[in-house]
């Protein structure tokens, strides 16, 4: 296989292997589209080692397998354009992932996505609005002319976690989104869960006939499996709470991915208190962010 240049989507996912592989040794032109601050590289046996052992690890390549091939381009040196128009999302609704997860890319909003032009696809956005301001008195409407996501507290909802695998799931919080989605439209808008389990949980509630309605909706997804995808209304249920904790629910990458699949409307659905489980959020990070540190030097 031979090609004049090559171009390369999602390349904060893929391995420099993997690169390598498309790309060759013949140093062509080569173009390569991503983001760091998404879902990083998945690396198995990171840190297992060989039984009666305690140093031979499995996988002696694994932390060089955590560097994309998009990052070990940049650290490198190559020229990188960064896109600072929001060209996807309506306005309003990046507004706090900038500040968040990109406050150095100072950014702004095409004109296409402002809600008050007469754009179809941000219509479902206002009967969205509409209908949770209606459902939920006490919701602060968004400011004018913006659209902006909003949280579903599910006060008491209890969520189990699994011993073996550690996945969580609740019942509680899935069919307050299942409900919650069936009364409002069932098109263009999918629910995505961080953990399987929930996901389990509402393709087994969309079976039954109380949820007839929303058998033309997408199909339920993780936010691993939903990364390159996106829809007009997203439903996100968590799945943890104050007890379980946040889980990888707390990871900065899947949280990005999260809250930046919907164009025009996001619904969070779980605990908004589950940030108590952590007693000092920023020093957890920072341990966190040291020991990877360590880890990646050793």
């Amino acid at each position: 296989m031979f090609s004049d240049s090559v171009a390369v989507n999602k390349a904060a996912a893929i391995t420099q292997a993997d690169l390598l592989y498309v790309w060759g040794n013949t140093l062509s032109p080569c173009f390569l589209f991503g983001d760091p601050q998404q879902l990083p590289l998945t690396v198995m046996m990171l840190t297992e080692i060989w039984s009666k052992s305690e140093v031979d690890y499995i996988n002696h390549f694994a932390l060089d397998l955590r560097i994309s091939a998009l990052e070990y381009l940049q650290a490198g040196g190559i020229p990188v354009y960064r896109l600072k128009m929001q060209l996807q999302i309506g306005i309003g609704m990046f507004d706090t992932v900038s500040s968040i997860i990109y406050p150095d890319v100072p950014f702004t909003y095409d004109p296409s996505r402002a809600i008050n032009i007469n754009f179809s696809d941000f219509n479902v956005s206002r009967d969205l609005e509409s209908f949770a301001l209606e459902r939920y008195p006490a919701l602060t409407p968004a400011p004018k002319d913006t659209l902006k996501p909003f949280f579903i507290y599910c006060e008491g909802g209890r969520v189990i976690q699994d011993e073996m695998s550690g996945s969580k799931r609740s019942f509680d919080q899935v069919q307050v989104a299942t409900d919650f989605i069936v009364d409002f439209v069932a098109v263009k808008k999918v629910p995505v869960a961080p953990y399987a389990a929930n996901v389990d949980l509402i393709n087994g509630l969309l079976k039954r006939s109380k949820y007839i309605s929303l058998q033309g909706m997408p199909k339920p997804s993780t936010i691993d499996s939903f990364q390159g995808q996106e829809n007009d209304i997203i439903i996100g249920v968590m799945g943890t709470d104050e007890i379980v904790g946040p889980g990888f629910t707390a990871a900065t990458n899947r949280l990005n991915v999260t809250l930046t699949r919907a164009k025009c409307g996001l619904v969070l659905v779980g605990n908004i208190y589950v940030a108590q489980a952590v007693p000092d959020p920023k020093k957890v990070a920072a341990e966190a962010k040291a020991k990877a540190l360590a880890e990646e030097e050793a």
